[in-house]
């Protein structure tokens, strides 16, 4: 094979083939093929020049893959909520199979003053029991809720375990409905009768039993759509308001005789609707120091 600056004869002519030909062709007449602008050079491919002194460096880099990043708990993987979830749609669902008037048993004692009772009002044990599986049912809804609006507000960072947090909070849910329940015992006595007393009592059982049934649907979002949470905590928050409104305006119905007896409402309105608010509002803000 002759070289590039070999004379090749022909029996029609005579070519002469030089190196500085080829090249002075090639740099003029050369035109660039079309996958060659294509082409990315190594200085010009989109990584910072330790990733590639990385990549030089290393013959198994792609073996090794890259450091591996704990992932945030949530609370739609955390085991102990899904449990705790679970075990309260089992506990109602096995409760309202045995009673299902319960519904219109709340109703007639959320909005009913009626002085004298129906020989059938008296409550059964799986009204008792339902009623109590509804009030769990509520402190858990609460807990969840609770969490959600204290993680939202920046008061609470996502702890390794959130079981345990939501937990506390949900007993702390059910020790401010307990505390209520004492003190509307305790009003109720002192201000009014028997009968009186326990249809406010009823009242306020009922509210709160409406309320758990209500809140299932926000606390549900909050936990497998977290981008909704804002959304469902102002719904969270209005269904508590109108709970409260229904359980006020039975309690009006019940304690005004007259023009003074409003003052005692107003008052009553402040020591044990406003101000305990506050203070579970404060101690919840203060028990996230330690949930963290």
């Amino acid at each position: 094979m002759p070289s590039l600056s070999d004379t090749i004869e022909t029996p029609s002519d005579t070519i002469v083939i030089t190196v500085d030909s080829v090249m002075a062709a090639d740099s003029t007449a050369r035109v660039a093929l079309p996958w060659e602008k294509s082409l990315c050079h190594e200085a010009e491919a989109p990584a910072s020049s330790s990733e590639r002194e990385a990549c030089r460096s290393l013959e198994t880099t792609y073996l090794s893959g890259l450091p591996a990043v704990p992932r945030q708990p949530r609370v739609a993987t955390d085991s102990g909520i899904l449990t705790l979830l679970t075990v309260m749609f089992l506990f109602v669902a096995f409760s309202f199979k045995h009673c299902a008037k319960l519904f219109g048993v709340l109703a007639a004692d959320l909005w009913s003053v009626r002085r004298r009772a129906n020989a059938f009002d008296d409550p059964t044990a799986n009204e008792t029991r339902v009623l109590v599986v509804l009030l769990f049912q509520l402190w858990v809804c609460e807990g969840l809720l609770i969490y959600a609006a204290l993680n939202n507000l920046g008061y609470i960072s996502v702890p390794a375990s959130i079981f345990t947090p939501i937990v506390a909070l949900s007993g702390v849910a059910a020790a401010y409905y307990l505390s209520q329940l004492a003190a509307y015992r305790f009003v109720g006595y002192l201000f009014t009768d028997s009968i009186g007393a326990s249809q406010w009592v009823k009242g306020f059982n009922s509210s709160q039993a409406f309320l758990g049934i209500t809140l299932m649907a926000p606390a549900l979002v909050t936990v497998f759509y977290p981008l909704a949470t804002e959304a469902m905590l102002r719904t969270a928050a209005g269904l508590y308001i109108a709970a409260r409104l229904m359980f006020i305006i039975k309690g009006f119905r019940i304690f005004y005789h007259n023009f003074p007896s409003l003052l005692y409402f107003i008052l009553y309105l402040c020591a044990l609707e406003l101000v305990p608010l506050i203070l579970l509002a404060s101690a919840v803000t203060y028990l996230s120091q330690f949930l963290s």
